[in-house]
């Protein structure tokens, strides 16, 4: 037993999400402590066939095993580039050059010969990028300022972006700006 708790928190330490298998006596209240701190993906009964493969395509399928990425590599046809996740301000989408461009806090923009779609897809499993229009997506940890006035979003290091109004003010509505913060 002691060697299963071992291996069972090695799996949790490293992000490998771990699918529990139970009878129908086990206790309820432990298995939705394991939900609650994030420490199993899912719950299944051992005799319920059809929900291990739901589970497991759904798994599979959502990438879900990867929590805890920090960078990105940019593999283009004449460079490649490893991009820290915290540094990418925004990636916008060139029509004329049919190229994502991804913009850090340093100014560099590298390329990317992909379409914006199957950049955004592979990007949906962090949570820090918002989609801000229809070939914007902006890293929300790196907003400053949403300025109404100038029609602009600021972002640390004072890069900004040209916004319409009802695109900001969907923006403000997605983003919990009041969250552990005091208005004034």
């Amino acid at each position: 037993m002691k060697l299963m708790i071992i291996k069972y928190t090695f799996l949790v330490e490293k992000n490998i999400p771990v699918m529990l298998l139970c009878s129908r006596d086990d206790d309820f209240r432990r298995i939705k402590g394991y939900f609650k701190r994030k420490e199993i993906y899912d719950c299944i009964y051992r005799d319920d066939y059809f929900e291990i493969e739901r589970s497991l395509r759904e798994l599979f399928s959502n990438k879900k095993i990867l929590k805890n990425i920090k960078e990105i590599v940019i593999n283009d046809t004449f460079y490649r580039a490893i991009v820290k996740i915290d540094d990418i301000i925004y990636l916008d989408y060139c029509r004329i050059t049919r190229k994502t461009e991804i913009t850090t806090k340093n100014g560099k923009i590298y390329c990317v010969k992909r379409g914006f779609s199957e950049v955004e897809d592979k990007l949906r499993i962090l949570e820090c990028f918002i989609k801000l229009d229809r070939g914007t997506l902006i890293n929300k940890n790196l907003l400053k300022e949403i300025d109404y006035k100038n029609e602009r979003v600021t972002f640390v290091g004072d890069n900004w972006l040209s916004v319409s109004r009802t695109k900001l003010k969907i923006l403000e509505e997605n983003l919990d700006l009041f969250g552990n913060r005091i208005e004034l």
